[in-house]
């Protein structure tokens, strides 16, 4: 039983780590790092994945399977990056390590150092995978197109009569 605690709490510290330490997103595309891998999202739905040969406030230049493409600011709707997995890799056997560590020391008998080492293994081993898993499906947002200009329109009614409750933002 320890040792699927052990997992399931190695597991939860490092999803709230990868979830405390991700970055904002940029509030323009010229901010965006020349060199990184990333995935784009356009209006239209497509998607666009390469690294990125230029970024300017204007517009981004990625290079996808050797062809620049260009995407007009306008475009873009998100673009984000898959975080790398060897963080994840490293984080999971530390915890497993830790959690090893402790999980072998209250769930093994003191005559058995054998179990202490395999309860050890099979926890910094689980806690890799984990990481590593868990690294895998997490994409960060780098860039989230600000919304455009909203109006809202609303009735007003009451006793007295009625109308409507114009708003703008942008």
């Amino acid at each position: 039983m320890w040792p699927i605690v052990a997992v399931v709490a190695a597991g939860g510290i490092h999803l709230g780590w990868i979830q405390a330490s991700a970055p904002d997103p940029v509030p323009t595309l010229g901010e965006l790092t020349v060199g990184e891998m990333v995935h784009v999202r356009r209006v239209g739905g497509q998607r666009i994945s390469g690294a990125i040969e230029d970024a300017s406030p204007m517009e981004l230049t990625i290079n996808e399977g050797g062809r620049p493409v260009i995407v007009a600011a306008d475009e873009v709707l998100t673009v984000g990056a898959q975080d790398p997995v060897a963080n994840g890799a490293l984080l999971g056997v530390a915890a497993g390590v830790v959690l090893g560590a402790a999980a072998s020391r209250n769930g093994c008998p003191d005559e058995a150092a054998v179990c202490g080492v395999l309860v050890s293994l099979g926890l910094i081993a689980g806690g890799g995978v984990f990481g590593t898993l868990a690294d895998a499906g997490t994409h960060a947002t780098l860039y989230r197109r600000p919304p455009g200009a909203q109006v809202r329109v609303g009735p007003i009614v009451s006793p007295a009569g009625w109308g409507a409750r114009l708003s703008v933002a942008w």
